[in-house]
């Protein structure tokens, strides 16, 4: 039976921890803010030092051990050109651990770097591009739709990615990492910093936040 969540921007729950895993090495300290309005939830992004990032993540109940098909969808839009300039990534995950192995299922908009979407590889800690370019406008929404499988076995696909409407076969196969911890399933959000000193503070509308997960298992 497939669990489908919807509008989980306005959920409460919603925890900052602070600039997990940016360049700079994690901290407990929060860089931006979260404000939950009806239709529309507004993330900033307050880098402390260049390319600083904020980090928010929901964890989700729920029993989903089995071989799973995971898609997670939102619309992100950054307001003004001075919001765009500002941002130097947009990234978004959903991240399981699952009897002791971690699947990792990010994305990210490298809008300074590459131009291109980028999926992470969790093991070895790098973000390796796909040839699908970053194409963002001021205050124009874009909403993408990413499709993702996690084996029981302990491997975990990029099936496609969905970026206004089209969609591209992505077919990226990694192992889980091993990673000793409880079981959890959290939906996250990240905004990253410019190599300002300080970083040019801006901010980050969502909307439409949704997460389904089918079991596929027989």
């Amino acid at each position: 039976m497939t669990t489908t969540l919807t509008s989980l921007e306005t959920q409460p729950g919603w925890l900052q921890a602070g600039n997990s895993g940016d360049s700079g090495g994690g901290s407990s300290k929060p860089n931006g803010t979260f404000t939950i309005v009806p239709g529309d939830t507004v993330f900033s992004a307050k880098g402390n030092y260049p390319y600083n990032n904020g980090y928010w993540y929901l964890p989700i109940t729920g029993n989903f051990d089995a071989d799973t098909l995971f898609s997670y969808s939102l619309q992100f839009m950054l307001p003004t050109a001075a919001d765009l300039s500002a941002c130097q990534a947009v990234e978004f995950e959903l991240q399981q651990n699952v009897g002791g192995n971690i699947y990792n299922m990010a994305w990210q908009a490298d809008i300074k770097g590459s131009g291109l979407w980028r999926t992470f590889n969790y093991t070895t800690s790098a973000w390796e591009a796909t040839t699908i370019p970053v194409k963002l406008i001021a205050g124009e929404w874009t909403a993408i739709t990413a499709t993702f499988l996690r084996s029981a076995s302990g491997t975990l696909t990029h099936v496609d990615f969905t970026l206004n409407g089209v969609t591209t076969p992505i077919n990226v196969t990694r192992a889980a990492t091993p990673m000793v911890q409880s079981d959890y399933l959290h939906a996250a959000f990240q905004l990253d910093s410019n190599g300002m000193t300080p970083p040019t503070p801006y901010i980050c509308h969502v909307k439409g936040m949704t997460v389904t997960a089918t079991p596929t298992a027989n």
